[in-house]
């Protein structure tokens, strides 16, 4: 009786996780999220935009004051659960890589590989930056912006990623499939789906994006830190240049 009391028992626990804190839960209702509100952007954007005009980096030169539907969008689609559930499991920064262990090897690493990236658009392109980014006024709203759509487009899209990484491979362990090495299937499968998901904004471009993630996810199984990727994806995606072009062009 004891030990059908303890069955009883776990099965009372089992059927507490398999809800709002259920890794399954948690990683399908992201993408789910992700591609609706991306979606729901995509039309507020369509309706606001001036006739004629397409939502890129030049537009947002002539109409700055359409950044913050991008932003809040970045935010809430991207970000907002992540956040919600790492605070809900009550997971600790480290579980993320928000963490001194391994900073140097990790901004190190990541600074060669952007470094990398920019050279290798300069031989592709003829330019290191963005030609898009440049005209933009060095008034208040567009600095304050500038700098939330860097870490909207920079540090929280990586956090997104390894979230997803970490929450993926958090349900194959609960499944008794332990998660060894730098290729896990978290990785692997957040990688994947990111990258077919980019395939309707990005097009062809939707490869690299997802290779440049998967080589910044393994820079941060390797090193345990995700502050090298945050920086190195910031400068990759040209936001940063986004944002210094108000001041030195």
């Amino acid at each position: 009786m004891r030990f059908l009391s303890n069955t009883s028992e776990a099965q009372v626990q089992k059927s507490k996780i398999v809800t709002y804190k259920s890794p399954v839960f948690q990683v399908t209702i992201t993408w789910i999220w992700n591609v609706v509100g991306v979606f729901f952007v995509g039309i507020i954007a369509i309706l606001i935009l001036p006739s004629g005009y397409s939502l890129t980096n030049d537009t947002l030169k002539l109409f700055p004051d359409l950044m913050p539907i991008l932003i809040i969008g970045e935010f809430f689609t991207t970000g907002f659960l992540a956040i919600l559930f790492a605070f809900i499991n009550k997971d600790k920064f480290s579980t993320y890589g928000l963490t001194k262990t391994g900073l140097a090897k990790s901004v190190v690493i990541s600074a060669i590989l952007a470094g990398g990236f920019m050279l290798i658009r300069f031989l592709i392109t003829g330019s290191l930056l963005d030609p898009e980014i440049n005209g933009l006024n060095a008034n208040a709203f567009n600095v304050f912006f500038s700098i939330l759509l860097v870490l909207f487009y920079g540090p929280l899209e990586v956090f997104f990623v390894i979230f997803l990484v970490e929450i993926t491979d958090r349900h194959f362990q609960r499944k008794g499939k332990e998660q060894k090495g730098l290729f896990t299937k978290g990785l692997i499968i957040t990688t994947l789906i990111y990258g077919l998901l980019h395939m309707i904004s990005q097009g062809v471009y939707s490869f690299a994006i997802a290779l440049c993630f998967l080589v910044l996810a393994l820079v941060y199984r390797f090193t345990k830190n995700i502050i090298g990727p945050m920086i190195a994806w910031t400068m990759m995606n040209n936001s940063i240049w986004f944002f210094l072009g108000i001041f030195i062009f």
